[in-house]
């Protein structure tokens, strides 16, 4: 038993609840929200939460309230940390919703930002064609995950990004 599993196991005997990532997309009519339609990045790649090393960074302090979840990835509350292209906002801390084609709505927090000279002109993939990058905590995410290389291989999380919202 790994020490995520271990945590998870703690958290069901102690009968905790953790949040869900249920938006629905009749909630999103009734938000204020930035949209940007993407229809691309079907592959999600990730970065290990603990590549994140300057302590006087936003965020470095981001993650010391986050926590890892049974599937590795990182979360403030209910939502998952993400990294995304200057294109879609640059600040630490703002909320994102992002929509796939299957319809799923994954509630994020943007982490991290990628690097302008790291992704395509319109800054808004990498050079692989991920849009999003998923925080980890990579000796938490599964074996497939792990050869893949690709956050897709999670149940819920494959298919491209169809659109981008930033919560107003």
């Amino acid at each position: 038993m790994n020490i995520c599993s271990l945590v998870l196991s703690v958290l069901m005997v102690a009968n905790v609840t953790l949040p869900m990532n249920d938006t629905k997309p009749s909630e999103i009519a009734n938000m204020s929200l930035t949209e940007w339609s993407v229809g691309y990045g079907s592959y999600k790649c990730y970065m290990d939460y603990r590549t994140i090393t300057d302590t006087s960074s936003p965020q470095w302090q981001l993650q010391q309230g986050a926590w890892t979840d049974e599937n590795g990835l990182r979360r403030v509350g209910d939502r998952y940390c993400v990294a995304l292209g200057s294109a879609f906002g640059s600040m630490v801390g703002t909320n994102y919703i992002i929509e796939l084609e299957t319809g799923e709505m994954l509630r994020c927090v943007l982490a991290d930002q990628k690097a302008d000279k790291d992704t395509n002109a319109e800054h808004t993939a990498d050079m692989n064609g991920a849009v999003v990058e998923f925080v980890v905590d990579t000796p938490c995410l599964s074996g497939t995950v792990r050869s893949m290389g690709d956050i897709s291989y999670i149940e819920g999380f494959n298919g491209k990004v169809e659109k981008i919202y930033e919560e107003n």
